[in-house]
């Protein structure tokens, strides 16, 4: 075991080591496909969300004692290859996000009640700090939301070279400071967190309104990406923010499901803008999906420099002159569209997905400039009818090779996916197993 540990570590901080002796490397940190080492030794409990960073993969499990559901933080790190519970990293509440800020701390959002071994109050969300390894929920800083947070993300603004700050996303099914199952926050001079409404959120869509979460673990707010633009022309340093989930808004533009924040930048005023009805199971007015808008929702965002991938469970993308799946052929499926994009303005079907797509995705993530990966694009019958395989395969598209299913024979099923420069892409399974895929 000393002797692999040491061959692990020459790989890692030798490259030249790694190219004079590629085998032995690769059979040490693992050659291209799947990596069983990190599904091993891992987390006690089942890993609930994933995070990745350029080096470490983190993890907030979730588990039953009793009647309370509890969990840790742990890290994975890519030299050592083993995984480590963090200290004082516990936590009472069910975990629905996980977020690495590059400020060195970990964001957990969920219905949350305490952290860390003294267990602090906490309230939708709370931030562990890696380097000291101490908690900052509630009290006298303000950090807290009465809900549950799904879903978070972190743009920076400023005037060049001045960085004025970083703005935190959360998105779920709550309402803070006016703004509903959308908020941000900043902290001021004294580090206590102040709350902005984003022009007081968005609201649940649906005839029969059932309660955030009751629908598959949707919310109103269950994805959020965020693209920095950098310094702009004008010496702006502003971001986009791109949402996702079941939601309208009665401010305009409308865009059902999802939508985009911008701020500080060149390119118009601060606010939000939609795209046409955004997407939805309406086709030429009328719901096509049985009378039932809360079934279509947004369940995952990923950002690049060009574009917005889109996966989750709509009928139609309806942009402002249909250029797509407004007048689909007669007999194919009018939902179970569950691929989309966003380029530059304009909100169209996945171009590389096929003309019907009857699937429904879970999960995307980028790792590099040609590669997207999906985790849970699960195809319904061949029939479109509504029922669903069972199946959530990792999913590849590439822009050179096209779509590659990862799993083989129906292993693993998984349903969420982050990706880091050396943890590569890393899968949640929906037995909380992680795995991890060497592209």
């Amino acid at each position: 075991m000393r002797i692999q540990t040491l061959l692990k570590q020459i790989c890692v901080a030798v490259p030249l080591a790694a190219s004079l002796h590629m085998a032995t490397c690769q059979a040490v940190l693992g050659a291209a496909g799947w990596d069983s080492n990190i599904s091993t030794g891992g987390p006690n409990g089942i890993a609930a969300v994933i995070a990745s960073s350029g080096n470490d993969v983190f993890v907030a499990t979730s588990y039953q004692i009793g009647a309370e559901w509890v969990g840790e933080l742990w890290k994975w790190n890519y030299s050592g290859q083993v995984w480590t519970q963090l200290i004082n990293s516990s936590f009472a509440g069910i975990p629905h996000a996980l977020f690495f800020h590059s400020g060195g701390s970990l964001w957990l959002g969920g219905a949350l009640e305490s952290v860390g071994d003294t267990s602090q109050t906490a309230a939708g969300v709370a931030r562990y700090q890696l380097s000291n390894a101490t908690w900052e929920a509630g009290g006298a800083s303000g950090l807290q939301i009465d809900g549950t947070v799904k879903a978070i993300g972190v743009g920076q603004v400023g005037v060049y070279p001045i960085w004025s700050r970083d703005l935190f996303y959360f998105g779920g099914g709550f309402t803070k400071a006016g703004s509903a199952n959308i908020v941000r926050a900043y902290t001021n001079s004294s580090g206590v967190w102040i709350w902005e409404s984003l022009n007081g959120g968005v609201t649940w869509w649906g005839d029969l309104n059932p309660p955030p979460g009751s629908d598959g673990g949707s919310f109103p707010v269950n994805a959020i990406s965020v693209r920095n633009a950098g310094v702009q022309p004008s010496s702006n340093i502003g971001h986009e923010v791109f949402i996702g989930g079941n939601f309208t808004n009665s401010f305009t533009p409308t865009s059902h499901n999802i939508n985009k924040w911008s701020e500080n930048m060149d390119t118009g005023a601060n606010g939000w803008y939609g795209f046409g009805q955004g997407l939805s199971t309406l086709w030429a007015g009328v719901d096509v999906w049985e009378s039932r808008p809360w079934t279509c929702r947004v369940a995952g965002l990923a950002a690049t420099s060009s574009k917005v991938y889109i996966v989750g469970n709509f009928g139609v993308v309806n942009t402002s002159n249909c250029p797509y799946d407004c007048n689909p052929p007669p007999g194919t499926c009018y939902g179970r569209i569950g691929l989309a994009e966003i380029s530059g303005s304009t909100l169209r079907r996945w171009n590389n997905a096929p003309w019907r797509a009857p699937a429904m995705g879970w999960s995307v993530a980028t790792l590099g400039t040609t590669d997207v990966y999906v985790a849970g694009l699960d195809s319904v019958t061949t029939d479109c009818s509504l029922g669903d395989t069972g199946y959530l395969p990792a999913w590849k598209f590439s822009s050179s090779t096209g779509w590659t299913n990862l799993s083989v024979s129906g292993s693993p099923n998984v349903d969420q996916v982050a990706t880091g420069a050396q943890t590569k892409v890393i899968f949640r399974g929906v037995d909380g197993v992680v795995y991890r895929w060497i592209p």
